[in-house]
Formats: C-alpha cells, structure tokens, sequence
C-alpha cells in the first residue's frame, strides 16, 4: 500500500449536509479508505478527541493501531483522511471523554504511554 484508496475516488456530493459518518459510509460504497478492499468496514476514529477519520477494513484498522510509525498510517492519524478533508466532524458514538479529561488522566501514566498518543494528538488542543 502506498497511497490512500480515498484519495482516488470522486469528490463527494452533498458535503456539508446531514450527519457526517452517513454521508462518509455512502460515499464510501463499502471500501475500505486506504485499501480500496470490500471487506467488513469498521469505523476508524482518533482515541484521543474521539473523532472520526474514515471506514477501513478489519486489516488496515488492525494495522493502523499496530504499525504507528509507518505511512500512509502516519499521515491518516494526522488529518489525512476523508473526514477531515470533507469536513465531516463527527464524534464516535458513546465518547464521553473531553480532551482536557484524557490529558488529565496521562498526568500519572508512565512517559512511554503518553509518548504513543503524543503525535495524534500533537497541534489539536487549543
């Protein structure tokens, strides 16, 4: 995988209007956003501000969370997504948690665990 199957896929018509993950999963078709694979689509969001990014297949979500330092998951934690480009601002379902709360909670966890959030999250608060 070397670039991001979204990226290729016509502009999505009705932007703006009506909630943004409905919008994202019938443009999506039932592709993955970075494979282009028509697997099982989970939907892949920032565990930190509780956003959504995109859908992406049970493997590239897998490997999304498992390969931090590797692109194009790099660039898909970092904004370059479908959501953010479309300006679909949604939060996943059930997140309850402020940004300002999450923080708090890493004041008492060891550096390596807030280290592994730290680039997701780095330039979005304030």
């Amino acid at each position: 995988m070397t670039d991001m199957a979204w990226k290729t896929w016509d502009a999505p018509s009705g932007r703006g209007v009506g909630g943004g993950d409905g919008l994202m999963w019938h443009w999506q078709s039932g592709r993955c956003a970075l494979c282009d694979d028509r697997d099982e689509l989970v939907l892949d969001h920032c565990h930190v501000e509780h956003l959504t990014r995109g859908f992406l297949c049970r493997s590239c979500n897998v490997r999304e969370g498992k390969t931090p330092n590797i692109e194009p998951f790099v660039s898909w934690r970092l904004g370059e997504n479908p959501a953010t480009a479309y300006g679909w601002r949604e939060r996943m379902w059930g997140a309850t948690e402020t940004v300002e709360a999450w923080y708090e909670s890493q004041r008492t966890k060891p550096l390596d665990v807030i280290k592994r959030h730290g680039a997701e999250a780095a330039g979005r608060i304030g």
